[in-house]
């Protein structure tokens, strides 16, 4: 775990300055435009690498379904102990309203 959390968020043999003070990343190739190097500006190449850190106070692990908290405990009898899961599950979201499916 420890190995993974002081692991750079890119790999620094990727990134390269050119003479005009950009910075030129490899990417893999881009499936609309098939460019294979990234040129930002220092100040953009900062926002994107920071733009993945979290606000403070921020939730990082959501939990859906059989996890989440509500559910964990309509599952459980008054010992605590787990009993049959649910069948009835919520219907999954018209794909209008699941913006992520694209």
């Amino acid at each position: 775990m420890a190995r993974y959390a002081v692991r750079p968020p890119v790999a620094m043999d990727r990134v390269h300055e050119s003479d005009g003070g950009q910075l030129l990343l490899s990417i893999p190739p881009d499936h609309r435009t098939g460019a294979t190097v990234l040129s930002l500006d220092p100040m953009e190449w900062l926002r994107r690498t920071t733009n993945q850190i979290s606000a403070k106070g921020s939730h990082l692990v959501r939990y859906f379904g059989a996890y989440a908290n509500r559910l964990r405990k309509l599952c459980r009898d008054g010992e605590g102990e787990v009993t049959e899961v649910l069948a009835e599950a919520d219907p999954p979201l018209p794909k209008r309203r699941a913006s992520w499916l694209g």
